[in-house]
């Protein structure tokens, strides 16, 4: 199920991805037996790290085992796992806005559960470049696929920016005071950002479709506008479940900071999800929790719950991908049982 199953799971589970209305000819099936090895690879490298991270956290969670901090990591788990499919949600609509074409849901969900895993590989860029699968197995175009992730990749950092700055813009902006390299890497990705947009821009014009794409964004911009706002709750969300967290190892945490600390974890979030070469923000997000909040919390106790936060975050993306999992089989086993009777 995990590897080579799932191609054979796309195509016999009802959706009618080969059905797909593309002019396109399908993909070669040596193309497509390689894609899946591709996959399969990266997913085992993407498990192999998560092991060690796990192995590696493991004395900090023994030593902070509670009932109460146990569920509040469940319920961080949850939240993480019904986070990422919410997302894969709202990616395959963006798709259909900007692209026009429908494609099978529960084949994004899956693609792209699956590739969120790929964040933990060195370099956190994997995860990105694994959504183009979603391209190849639904026989779309793969510029189509990266125009889409790009436009998510700047929305998904705009919902934990808004929550940062709303709750504690103060300590932010100290923050980032006492660290200009931050400053420094934020400036030369929005660099690179404005350059491929202009080379993107300048590419749609030579080819004469800049008007077909413009039209695409602005009609999306109501979707793109939702999703910046289901963003930014969804990690004051998580915030919220950060908190409940730390106030069951720390319970003489002062009510005054509970915002704070909310806006502080989105912070830590985003800082973490841009840093180029830290896998899946690994190391970053916690050593920014333990920055802000000294002295307004223990620092054993702020290191458990980080340690915590973080090991139910990946269990949480693992959890998100199981169940895509789960539902393409049972829609194989479906599917099969239809053509039985």
């Amino acid at each position: 199920l995990l590897c080579d199953g799932q191609l054979s799971l796309f195509e016999q589970a009802g959706d009618g991805v080969e059905q797909m209305t593309d002019d396109r000819p399908g993909m070669p099936d040596g193309k497509k037996v390689w894609l899946r090895r591709l996959g399969s690879l990266l997913m085992v490298l993407a498990l192999v790290m998560i092991a060690r991270r796990l192995y590696k956290y493991r004395a900090a969670l023994i030593s902070a085992i509670t009932v109460s901090s146990v569920l509040a990591g469940v319920l961080f788990m949850l939240l993480q796992a019904a986070y990422i499919l919410f997302n894969s949600a709202l990616y395959n609509r963006l798709i259909r806005v900007i692209t026009g074409k429908a494609l099978p849901q529960k084949v994004v969900s899956h693609l792209y559960t699956k590739s969120n895993l790929y964040k933990y590989l060195p370099g956190n860029v994997m995860h990105l470049i694994g959504r183009n699968q979603i391209a190849a197995y639904c026989q779309v175009p793969h510029g189509d696929i990266a125009f889409c992730t790009v436009l998510e990749l700047a929305i998904t950092c705009l919902g934990p920016a808004i929550v940062s700055i709303i709750f504690s813009w103060k300590m932010v902006i100290t923050w980032l005071g006492a660290h200009p390299g931050t400053i420094k890497w934020i400036c030369i990705l929005a660099a690179i950002a404005l350059a491929c947009c202009a080379a993107i821009l300048v590419f749609l014009k030579k080819k004469g479709s800049f008007a077909k794409w413009f039209s695409r964004v602005r009609g999306a911009l109501p979707l793109m506008g939702g999703m910046v706002v289901s963003y930014a709750l969804w990690n004051a969300l998580m915030g919220a479940a950060f908190l409940l967290l730390l106030k069951t190892i720390s319970p003489e945490l002062a009510w005054t900071a509970h915002l704070e600390i909310i806006g502080i974890f989105s912070f830590s979030w985003l800082i973490g999800f841009i840093t180029p070469g830290a896998p899946g923000g690994l190391g970053i997000r916690e050593a920014i929790l333990m920055f802000f909040l000294d002295g307004i919390a223990s620092a054993d106790a702020v290191t458990s719950a980080a340690m915590i936060n973080r090991i139910a975050s990946i269990f949480g993306d693992m959890l998100a991908y199981g169940i895509m999992i789960m539902v393409v089989w049972i829609a194989k086993r479906s599917a099969q049982t239809k053509e039985n009777s």
